[in-house]
């Protein structure tokens, strides 16, 4: 007499009932986790605009102006002396701190709140070695731009505005716009 033994395994039905139960939980986590990588992103950039606004108080008590910060110092890349993540010329530093392209989250600016140019640019003369523009230095901004539509673009500026807005459009020198096109505080 032989003995049957019971054939084991999952039927088709079964499985299916598993894909469908996985695809939903995904469906579900997937956005949350886009959102939290957001969020991330977003208090990275606010972390270095308030270490940026710290540095800048500091430039300020030791020369009595804010004209010729220039952040380098905190940017340089340990790895390589050569490479520096902060760009003087342009006021701008891209977070995380040596990324390229798609990679690049946000992008910061410093500036001087009057002219509106990087508080490290040099006075403009004409041909006859007058200064025809010159950098005040008595109140800075700072602006983050974020390359993902669906984050907050950010402004910190020292006069105590600290707003964030979804359109950097809307992110002037001075306030994110009003409150009915997008703008918060942070």
């Amino acid at each position: 007499m032989q003995t049957v033994h019971p054939v084991r395994g999952f039927t088709l039905i079964e499985l299916m009932v598993v894909v469908v139960i996985v695809a939903i939980l995904a469906a579900i986590a997937v956005p949350s986790y886009q959102a939290y990588i957001r969020k991330a992103h977003m208090s990275a950039a606010q972390q270095e605009m308030q270490k940026l606004a710290e540095q800048l108080e500091r430039h300020r008590a030791k020369n009595y102006t804010y004209k010729g910060f220039d952040p380098s110092f905190l940017y340089a890349d340990a790895a390589n002396p050569s490479q520096n993540y902060y760009v003087s010329s342009t006021g701008k530093l891209e977070l995380p701190l040596g990324a390229t392209g798609s990679a690049v989250k946000y992008v910061i600016e410093i500036l001087d709140a009057d002219e509106k140019k990087p508080l490290t640019a040099e006075d403009v003369k004409n041909g006859k070695g007058e200064v025809t523009s010159t950098i005040a230095g008595y109140r800075w901004l700072i602006r983050a731009e974020s390359k993902d539509a669906q984050n907050y673009s950010l402004l910190l500026t020292s006069q105590g505005t600290r707003c964030k807005n979804r359109t950097y459009n809307n992110i002037g020198y001075d306030s994110c716009g009003s409150i009915a096109n997008g703008r918060e505080e942070w």
